[in-house]
């Protein structure tokens, strides 16, 4: 688990709540139900995780989220960022991103896309970026 390569606590958070109650309880791990806004994380992370949950949102609540998540990470923090990319969306049901646009919605963080793989026929990417000094 993450906890345990990184040797840190592991803070797991959605908005759907029948998905963290499906989630294993394991220590050093804790989930949270939150809104869409956060409302329900308290201070600063050093790392954010996010894998294929901004292209389930549109534009602008992903500029709003992007915006919340920046200033919950220290200064120097990390994101780490997986999600589909290409130019058109899966089957209409799924947003699907150029890698320039995701890197967009982080202005605050040197967002880089470090590489890709193929899922199901989908491209998804690889990105990474630590938090601008403010």
């Amino acid at each position: 688990s993450l906890s345990k390569l990184f040797n840190c606590k592991v803070l797991g958070v959605d908005t759907s709540k029948h998905l963290i109650n499906m989630c294993e309880k394991k220590e050093l791990v804790n989930f949270l139900h939150i809104d869409e806004n956060c409302n329900q994380l308290n201070g600063t992370f050093d790392l954010i995780f996010i894998n294929q949950v901004i292209n389930g949102i549109p534009d602008n609540k992903v500029y709003q989220l992007a915006e919340i998540l920046t200033n919950k990470l220290n200064n120097g923090g990390q994101l780490f960022l997986v999600e589909a990319t290409g130019k058109k969306n899966i089957k209409g049901i799924w947003r699907v991103r150029t890698i320039d646009k995701i890197v967009n919605f982080f202005p605050k963080i040197e967002l880089k896309y470090i590489s890709k793989y193929i899922d199901i026929d989908s491209e998804v990417s690889i990105f990474f970026g630590k938090k601008i000094n403010n």
